[in-house]
């Protein structure tokens, strides 16, 4: 979520809104489970998270099934959020995808505002929507500098992270943006 969302999260969180966030797998395929849910809560601390649920699914194993999209249907039904933002399908990972799946059937006709994120993984290019977060990138790479296994042995490389902040950034000619695929907006 760090990585897609976290300076959109950030900046909500600092206007006064509540965030949660849903993890879905336990990422014991890249690092041990034990390690990237204590990286992952210290991360949400620092976004100031009201609440953060675990699944425990293992990595490389999210299905798109029914039971999965009542789970995550349940959680929006809990937090009634205003906007869910998830994965891309635009993906190579096969559990981001699988996950936007699940989310995208869960939300339905639930949230106005879904908005489908990007990582490392993802190749989006088309019906982009852009966040400012060029107050809220600091706290975004402070999160993401929590998650030390994905840094040393993982996915998550900081520089890289801000060159593609101020890339999306200059698509839109601000200082840094997130992109986001608008998959349902209702004003």
């Amino acid at each position: 979520m760090e990585l897609m969302a976290g300076g959109l999260v950030a900046r909500a969180i600092s206007q006064g809104l509540d965030a949660y966030s849903l993890v879905i797998s336990d990422g014991c395929e890249n690092g041990t489970a034990v390690i990237r849910k204590n990286e992952l809560m210290q991360a949400a601390k620092v976004l100031g998270l009201k609440g953060v649920r675990l699944c425990g699914m293992k990595d490389g194993r999210i299905p798109h099934n029914i039971d999965m999209v009542r789970m995550v249907e349940d959680y929006i039904d809990e937090v009634s959020p205003a906007m869910v933002i998830t994965h891309t399908d635009h993906d190579t990972h096969q559990d981001h995808k699988n996950v936007c799946n699940i989310t995208l059937s869960a939300a339905r006709v639930k949230s106005s505002i879904v908005l489908l994120g990007e990582t490392p993984s993802s190749y989006m290019s088309e019906n982009l929507v852009y966040c400012d977060i060029s107050d809220t990138l600091d706290i975004k790479c402070k999160a993401l500098a929590k998650y030390k296994s994905q840094i040393k042995d993982g996915p998550i490389n900081i520089k890289e992270v801000k060159t593609l902040a101020a890339y999306r950034g200059s698509r839109v000619r601000i200082k840094y943006a997130e992109a986001f695929v608008n998959w349902r907006m209702l004003l």
